[in-house]
C-alpha cells in the first residue's frame, strides 16, 4: 500500500490510518512511520494520537523515533522528548542530525538550558557540530534561554557553514535580548537577506520603542523589491497603532487588500487594535464584527480599545457577550475589563469583576490587576480603600501602585498623605523621575516653593532627569515631532504666528490661563508664557496650519495632557470649528464643539458632590442650628442615617444619577429646615407622604427602596470616625464656645424637643421636595427641650409664612428662587 505524498488535513491522515488497519498492514513499521511523519508536520495534531501510533510500531527505527521526538517538541511537555531519546540510546539505535535538531527545539521550547547543554555535549561527541541545522538549533537554544553570548560563540565558530537561516536566528537572538545596535550591525553584515531578516529587524525596532526607525526600515524593504508577508504587515500595524498614525495604518491595510491576503486572526486582531489606538473606534468595531474567526486576543483588543476611549459600559457589555459565547477569559481580558471600570468610574462593577476573576475563573490577581483596582479607587477619591488593597496584596507590591496613590493624593488635595507616600517612593525607587515630579506638584499646589526647590535639588544630586514631553502629528505624509518650546521645525515662524492668532481669538472668547501646572516659583507672566509653548500646543498650531478648514487631525503625546492645554484644546475646537483627537499617556480625548469625551466637567461635578457638597451641608446645618427649633431633629436624622443623607466614603455611589439623588435628599432636608414653621405641640401630620408621626413611633429601620440600591445605615462609631468635623450645640454654654465634636455628643434622643407641635396647612412638611418614594424616619421624643428652642421676639412678630424664627434677609436671589421652586409657600418670600 502506498500512502499519498501530501495528506493535507488530520481527517485525511485518520482515513489513511483506517485503510491501513482494514488492509491488515498495521504491523508494517515503514507505513506507520510515514503516517507518524504526517502527524509530526501538522501544527495542531493531537499528541495522544501520535503516541498511540508510535507504540504500535515494533522496534521503531530512527526515522519513526525522530518523528515522535518532533511530536514531543510541539506538545505541552517538550522536555519529555529526552525520555524517548534515552530509550532510543538503550535500544542501540544511533541518532542522526535530525534527532538533535528536534531535541534542541524541544529544549528551546521548554527553556531547558541544563538539558540543552547535555544534548550539545552529545552533538560534539557524535560529530554533528558542523551540521548547519544542528548549529542553527544550538544558536536558537542559547538565545531562547537568554545566553546570547553563547549563541554568538557558536555562530562565530563556523562562519563558512552559515546560511541565511543561521544569520536570521542570530538576529532573532539579539532582538530578543533587546540589543538593537547589535541587530543593526549584524543585519548590515549579512551577505543576503530575505523577508524573515527584514521582519526580525522590524520586530527589534518595534519591541524596543524605536517606532519611527521601523517606519523608515519598512520603506527600505519596499524599495528593495521584497514583498511583505503576513508577519511584516502585523508588525507594521503594531507600529502604526503605538504611534497612533492613522494614515500609515490605512496604507498597511491597503497593502493587505492589494495582496489578497486572507483575514486571518492575527491580521484581523492587528487591524482592530490599530484602528482603536488611532482614534477610529467605530471602524475598529466594524472590523471586529465582520471578522470570520476571532480568538481571545481579538476580544481582548476590542475590550481594551473601548476602555481607552472611555466607553466603559460598552466594554463591559462586550465582555458579557464574550462570556455568553463560552470563551474563557485570560489575565489580559480582566486587565481590559478593570481598566474599563476605572475609566468610566464604575467602582461597584470593578470590585465585582475583580472578585469574579478569582472566584469564578481561578485567575490569581497579578500586578496589572491590582494596579487597575488602585487606579479605580484612587480616581473615585477612595484613597483609603486603595491603600487597603495594596496592603492586602498576596504578592509584594510594586512601587508603581504607590505612585498611583500618590497621583490620587495630588488630584484630591491630600497633601499630607501625598507627602509621606512621595518621600517613601523616592527612597524605594530613587531613579524614577515621576515620583519627584508628583511630589513637587503636591508642594507647588500647596505653594511650598522651598520644598519644590528641595525636590528639584534632590533630582539633580541623584542625576535623575524628568522625561521630556513630546507630541506627534501626522501630516503631509510625514510624522512631525514637537517638544516644549520647540523652534527647530522648518515651519517654526508660521507656527509662532499661528500661536499668536490662537491666543488672540481665545482671549476674545474669555480664556484665562491656568498656571497651576507650572511648578517653578516664577512670575505669573512667565508661567503663562511657559504654558503657551507646550508640545501639544505647537502640534495643534501646526495642525491648524497644514489641514483644511473643518477637518479633523490627530495628536499623540507621551505624557498626560495638562489641565490648561486640555481646556485650551476644547476652546480651539469651538472657536476654529475643528475636531481634534488627542491620545495622551492615559487615554483618548475627542475634542469637538468645545467639549471633550473624557468629561472632565463631569469629574468636577463628581468632585463637587464628593467633597464640596458635604462641607457646605455640614457648615450650613451648623449655622442654622442656632436659630431653628427643629434643627436638632434634622441633625439627629443625619447622625442616624449618614449613609442616606451624606456623601461619604462608605456610600455606594458611583454614578451621577445616584449623586443627584443623594444630593437632592441632602439639600431637600436642609431646605426643609430653613422653611419649617414652628408647629403646634400635639402632633405632626406629614400629608405629602401619608405618614403620621406621633409621640411613640418607633425608629424606622431603613428607607423603602424605589431605586436599585440605597446606602445602609451605619453605626455611631463609624460616623464618629468619618465626620469628626461635624459639631453639635451644647445649650448650656455660650454660642462662641459651645461646639463639641460629634464623638462627644449626647445620645440622639436628647437632641430632640420634648414635643413636636402641629404644622399648619400652609406650611410644607419636612418630607416636601424629596423623592416621592422616600419617607423621613422619626424617633420617639424623650427628655426636656433645651432652652435655646424658645422663639425670639423677631420670630413672634414675623408675618411671613416661611419660618417664625428666621428671615431671608441677606440671601441671594438664586437661593431665594431655589427655595421658592423647591418649597412653594402661600405668599411671597421677603427680598
Amino acid at each position: 500500500m502506498i500512502l499519498p505524498r501530501n495528506l493535507i488535513s488530520l481527517s485525511q491522515t485518520k482515513q489513511a490510518h483506517a485503510r491501513i488497519i482494514v488492509s491488515g498492514l498495521a504491523g508494517k513499521a515503514s507505513l506507520m512511520g510515514h503516517l507518524l511523519s504526517f502527524l509530526a508536520i501538522f501544527p495542531s495534531s493531537p499528541f495522544d494520537y501520535s503516541l498511540s501510533i508510535y507504540r504500535t510500531i515494533k522496534n521503531p527505527n530512527i526515522f519513526s523515533s525522530n518523528n515522535m521526538i518532533r511530536c514531543f517538541a510541539k506538545s505541552d511537555s517538550p522536555l519529555q522528548s529526552l525520555v524517548l531519546y534515552s530509550c532510543v540510546l538503550r535500544n542501540c539505535v544511533r541518532p542522526n542530525n535530525y534527532s538533535f535538531t528536534f531535541l534542541l527545539q524541544a529544549c528551546s521550547k521548554g527553556l531547558g538550558l541544563y538539558e540543552g547543554v547535555q544534548v550539545h555535549g552529545h552533538v560534539l561527541k557524535l560529530g554533528f557540530g558542523e551540521d548547519v541545522y544542528v548549529r542553527n538549533a544550538l544558536i536558537h537554544l542559547y538565545s531562547s534561554c537568554r545566553r546570547v553570548e553563547s549563541s554568538k560563540q557558536v555562530f562565530d565558530e563556523s562562519p563558512h557553514h552559515c546560511d541565511v537561516v543561521t544569520w536570521n536566528v542570530m538576529l532573532a537572538g539579539f532582538a530578543r535580548d533587546g540589543r538593537v545596535s547589535a541587530v543593526e550591525k549584524l543585519f548590515d553584515e549579512m551577505p543576503e537577506r530575505d523577508v524573515i531578516s527584514w521582519n526580525t529587524l522590524l520586530m527589534a525596532y518595534v519591541h524596543n520603542g524605536k517606532l519611527e526607525e521601523a517606519l523608515e526600515c519598512f520603506k527600505r524593504m519596499r524599495e528593495s523589491g521584497l514583498v511583505p508577508d503576513e508577519a511584516t504587515l502585523v508588525i507594521m500595524l503594531s507600529a502604526s497603532a503605538q504611534l497612533s498614525l492613522l494614515e500609515n495604518g490605512q496604507s498597511i491595510h491597503s497593502i493587505i487588500d492589494s495582496l489578497n491576503l486572507p483575514m486571518t486572526i492575527s491580521i484581523g486582531t492587528a487591524l482592530v487594535d490599530m484602528y482603536a489606538k488611532c482614534g477610529r473606534i467605530e471602524q475598529s468595531r466594524l472590523l471586529f464584527e465582520n471578522m470570520p474567526r476571532r480568538d481571545v486576543s481579538t476580544w481582548n483588543a476590542m475590550i481594551c480599545g473601548l476602555a481607552s476611549h472611555g466607553l466603559g459600559k460598552d466594554a463591559l457589555t462586550l465582555f458579557k457577550t464574550f462570556l455568553n459565547e463560552g470563551l474563557h477569559p485570560m489575565n489580559v481580558t480582566f486587565v481590559g475589563v478593570l481598566n474599563a471600570c476605572s475609566r468610566a468610574g464604575l467602582v461597584i462593577e470593578g470590585k465585582h469583576y475583580f472578585q469574579m476573576m478569582t472566584d469564578s475563573y481561578g485567575i490569581e490577581p497579578e500586578m496589572e490587576h491590582y494596579g487597575c483596582m488602585v487606579d479605580l479607587l484612587g480616581r473615585a477619591g477612595l484613597v483609603s480603600e486603595a491603600i487597603k488593597v495594596i496592603e492586602s496584596m498576596a504578592i509584594s507590591p510594586d512601587p508603581v501602585l504607590w505612585a498611583i496613590v500618590l497621583c490620587a493624593c495630588r488630584i484630591h488635595g491630600l497633601a499630607e498623605l501625598g507627602e509621606k507616600i512621595g518621600n517613601r517612593l523616592i527612597e524605594l525607587d530613587p531613579t524614577y523621575d515621576g515620583h519627584y515630579v508628583q511630589l513637587a506638584s503636591i508642594y507647588a499646589n500647596s505653594r511650598k516653593w522651598e520644598d519644590v526647590a528641595r525636590v528639584r535639588r534632590l533630582m539633580t544630586e541623584r542625576n535623575t532627569s524628568k522625561v521630556a514631553g513630546w507630541s506627534l502629528i501626522e501630516a503631509q505624509g510625514k510624522v512631525h515631532r514637537f517638544v516644549a518650546g520647540d523652534r527647530e521645525h522648518e515651519q517654526s515662524l508660521e507656527i509662532q504666528k499661528m500661536l499668536e492668532v490662537i491666543d488672540t481669538r481665545l482671549a476674545a472668547a474669555g480664556y484665562v490661563p491656568n498656571i497651576s501646572p507650572v511648578l517653578h516659583d516664577i512670575g505669573e507672566e512667565e508661567k503663562q508664557n511657559a504654558i503657551k509653548v507646550h508640545s501639544e500646543r505647537l502640534a495643534i498650531a501646526f495642525g491648524l496650519l497644514v489641514t483644511g478648514p473643518g477637518s479633523c487631525f490627530r495628536i499623540v503625546k507621551n505624557l498626560r495632557v495638562c489641565w490648561d492645554c486640555h481646556e485650551v484644546t476644547k476652546m480651539i475646537t469651538k472657536v476654529f470649528e475643528r475636531e481634534i483627537i488627542v491620545r495622551d499617556g492615559s487615554r483618548f480625548h475627542h475634542f469637538k464643539e468645545g467639549k471633550c469625551s473624557c468629561n472632565k466637567d463631569e469629574r468636577l461635578f463628581l468632585l463637587c458632590c464628593f467633597v464640596i457638597t458635604p462641607i457646605l451641608l455640614h457648615k450650613s446645618l451648623l449655622a442654622v442650628s442656632i436659630t431653628l427649633p427643629l434643627f436638632d431633629m434634622t441633625i439627629a436624622r443625619l447622625v442616624y442615617y449618614p449613609g442616606a443623607f451624606m456623601i461619604c466614603p462608605g456610600c455606594l455611589v458611583d454614578r451621577p444619577s445616584d449623586l443627584y439623588l443623594h444630593n437632592e435628599i441632602s439639600f431637600g432636608l436642609l431646605a426643609a429646615s430653613f422653611f419649617t414653621r414652628a408647629p403646634p405641640q400635639e402632633e405632626i401630620k406629614a400629608t405629602a407622604t401619608g405618614i403620621q408621626m406621633e409621640e411613640n413611633i418607633e425608629p424606622v429601620d431603613r428607607f423603602p427602596e424605589p431605586v436599585d440600591r440605597l446606602p445602609q445605615p451605619v453605626d455611631r462609631s463609624t460616623v464618629d470616625g468619618l465626620h469628626e468635623d461635624i459639631m453639635v450645640i451644647d445649650s448650656d454654654e455660650e454660642p462662641s464656645s459651645r461646639r463639641t465634636p460629634l464623638s462627644q455628643a449626647p445620645d440622639n434622643d436628647n437632641l430632640l424637643p420634648e414635643s413636636i407641635p402641629e404644622v399648619s396647612s400652609s406650611t410644607p412638611s419636612l418630607s416636601n421636595g424629596l423623592d416621592s418614594g422616600y419617607h423621613l424616619p422619626f424617633r420617639s421624643n424623650r427628655g426636656k427641650a433645651p432652652a435655646r428652642y424658645s422663639p425670639g421676639e423677631e420670630g413672634k412678630k414675623s408675618k411671613y409664612p416661611i419660618s417664625n424664627h428666621m428671615t431671608t434677609k441677606g440671601w441671594s436671589d438664586p437661593l431665594i428662587n431655589f427655595a421658592e421652586k423647591l418649597f412653594p409657600v402661600s405668599g411671597p418670600i421677603p427680598r
